[in-house]
């Protein structure tokens, strides 16, 4: 067999048994970033070409890229509800899998029941019942995760899928009015504009430690449990928010006040990129990538002008420095254009000076 990128052969498949299925792992070589339509055909069985061709060959369309931005957190969103009798399964295990992952950023829908909000009540055409589960939502991870025990396989194949634009959170909160102050920024890879071209924000609020009766359907009774991660509401627009690119970057502001029935210190924001929904296709809302941020990180703040205030070292603003700033610059290294953030001695280069900026403001801090 032969396999073909854009009509030039670049594998052939040779004295393999037949079966229903194949895996190959090979390289095409000499072929820059980009889309191309791939083709597998059958030449020969046995030795002998097919007398009949008419099914002898698969067309797919398949992305190449060389490097990507990583995926910062896994979207993990579950459709759940406190009367289904099934769900306090994946309930066990998704708080066992918060307690073991830092990678993964939850929101929990609940269906018809005393925690569900308007937001959930949109999302819930995506599911078909509870529990459900999809990871960026990608929708043909929903069905093998209903139930509890595969999360962590499917989670580090999510985190494998590349990301060419990221999302970093910075907060800030007044106690007296409850309001609460989020910008959502990032920037996009080189193969954004080659395989994604447009995204969506989309900004959630959601509340941990919720005490709320569950019905643990596989004893037959009712049990006081402590729900995390609660969808409360939508900061966005629902299905999210065009992004505006200014160069290679994009800024979003809100603003929102807090329910005085909601515990700040329990809550968190999560914010993902995601294709824009149309509302045609559930495949299309894909997330591209994900973050989240604890709010009783949120400094003190009584406008939105006031997360304008740069910490330094903080070059890829989230608001906290750390190991992922150095990152951001070693990026910046890399792209070899000049990025004024990653400047961080302001010597007018970016270079390893300013990883080591990075690294004695790390641990003048600690």
């Amino acid at each position: 067999g032969r396999i073909k990128m854009d009509g030039i052969p670049v594998y052939t498949i040779q004295n393999r048994e037949f079966s229903s299925s194949y895996y190959y792992n090979f390289t095409p070589q000499d072929l820059p970033v980009g889309i191309y339509n791939m083709e597998v055909a059958v030449t020969a069985l046995n030795g002998d070409r097919p007398q009949h061709t008419v099914n002898d060959t698969l067309r797919a369309s398949i992305n190449i890229w060389d490097t990507d931005m990583g995926r910062q957190k896994v979207y993990f969103e579950q459709f759940t509800a406190t009367w289904c009798p099934y769900t306090i399964g994946t309930l066990y295990s998704t708080k066992a899998l918060a307690a073991a992952r830092d990678d993964v950023a939850f929101v929990l829908i609940h269906n018809n029941d005393e925690l569900s909000c308007n937001t959930g009540n949109e999302y819930k055409v995506f599911y078909t019942g509870t529990p459900e589960t999809t990871l960026d939502r990608y929708s043909n991870d929903s069905k093998s995760m209903a139930y509890c025990g595969v999360y962590e396989s499917y989670i580090d194949n999510a985190k494998a899928r590349p990301s060419f634009a990221n999302v970093n959170i910075v907060a800030g909160y007044d106690e007296t009015s409850r309001q609460l102050f989020i910008k959502v920024s990032g920037e996009k890879h080189e193969c954004f504009d080659i395989f994604e071209k447009y995204a969506n924000l989309t900004v959630l609020l959601t509340e941990d430690s919720v005490v709320c009766p569950q019905y643990d359907g596989q004893n037959k009774r009712t049990i006081i449990w402590k729900h995390q991660a609660v969808l409360r509401n939508n900061v966005s627009e629902i299905w999210g928010d065009p992004i505006e690119w200014n160069g290679k970057t994009y800024e979003k502001k809100y603003s929102v006040t807090l329910d005085n029935r909601w515990d700040k210190d329990n809550m968190k924001i999560v914010a993902f990129l995601a294709k824009p929904f149309t509302g045609k296709n559930f495949n299309e809302i894909y997330n591209i990538n994900c973050n989240d941020f604890s709010v009783r990180d949120a400094i003190y703040a009584t406008s939105i002008e006031d997360l304008d205030d740069s910490v330094c070292g903080d070059v890829n603003g989230d608001g906290i420095v750390n190991g992922t700033d150095i990152q951001a610059v070693i990026n910046a290294i890399v792209d070899g254009e000049y990025d004024e953030k990653a400047d961080v001695n302001e010597d007018g280069n970016v270079n390893g000076t300013d990883i080591q900026e990075v690294i004695n403001i790390i641990v003048n801090a600690e």
